[in-house]
């Protein structure tokens, strides 16, 4: 999970970067309730690392009971289109966020810094 979380700006619920709306809020699915606490311990320590309160972590942990699949396009985007997602990647400021947010922590999944 930390790889993940520091992969997105866990402060913004309302979508990613340049993607917006429902189909981009971030969200960590749960199949049961070990991994609905490991989730919870996780968001708290994203927390801690970026030194805000937990309210200010605004994904969403829900259980998978419904879950869709992305269109085929979508699937392994960033491999079936190297060019498009590195522009994506540098005209969106992801990078650039990710680095301020996560520090020398950004893009990895180093162990947690409290």
């Amino acid at each position: 999970m930390r790889l993940y979380l520091r992969n997105i700006d866990p402060l913004d619920g309302k979508g990613q970067f340049c993607d917006r709306g429902d189909s981009y809020r971030p969200v960590i699915f749960f199949e049961n309730s070990l991994e609905e606490n490991q989730s919870n311990d996780a968001l708290i320590s994203a927390s801690r690392e970026l030194k805000v309160p937990i309210e200010e972590i605004k994904v969403e942990v829900k259980s998978k009971n419904k879950f869709w699949l992305a269109e085929d396009y979508h699937q392994n985007f960033a491999e079936n289109n190297e060019f498009k997602y590195k522009f994506y990647r540098y005209s969106c400021g992801r990078d650039k966020r990710l680095d301020q947010l996560w520090g020398e922590n950004s893009k990895t999944g180093n162990e947690w810094s409290e």
